[in-house]
């Protein structure tokens, strides 16, 4: 089988300069027998999501999760379009409805405590930021510039 990530190089260069256009053009051209693979699939949520078309990533995402429940990114994906619709409380919904292996990454701490934080539940919102820093130290310099976070810091 020919090496689906290398061939997903200039998509995802295209979407990295924002030429929105071309990189779906490049999923249009990407050979017929590897266009069903999850990385491909992947690839046109995150086009869906460059668009900013909330409802329409919200869909394909829940039928990707279901279709392909181990790969964590769909579970992300689909839950942050769900925010972006300001569904919130579907997005944590969707979140812990993902597989158990989805705990062991701070990413999902780290999305806990935005939208938690949203729904009003600062002291959750922080355990779950504290936890997503815990498991990787990056997230502290994010949080103290994500919008979703905000709250934390005026109290």
């Amino acid at each position: 089988m020919r090496n689906i990530e290398a061939l997903l190089q200039p998509f995802v260069g295209y979407i990295e300069l924002g030429m929105l256009d071309e990189a779906e053009r490049e999923l249009e051209e990407f050979p017929e027998e590897l266009k069903d693979h999850a990385l491909v699939w992947l690839a046109r949520l995150e086009l869906i999501m460059e668009l900013k078309q909330w409802e329409e990533g919200t869909e394909l995402g829940r039928s990707l999760c279901k279709r392909w429940p181990h790969e964590l990114e769909f579970w992300f994906k689909t839950a942050y379009c769900q925010h972006e619709l300001k569904q919130t409380r579907e997005a944590k919904s969707t979140l812990l409805g993902a597989p158990e292996s989805i705990r062991e990454t701070a990413l999902y701490y780290y999305n806990l405590a935005c939208y938690e934080t949203q729904l009003g539940d600062l002291t959750a919102g922080r355990q779950f930021l504290e936890k997503s820093c815990g498991l990787d130290k990056r997230f502290r310099q994010d949080a103290l510039s994500d919008p979703d976070l905000q709250p934390l810091w005026t109290t």
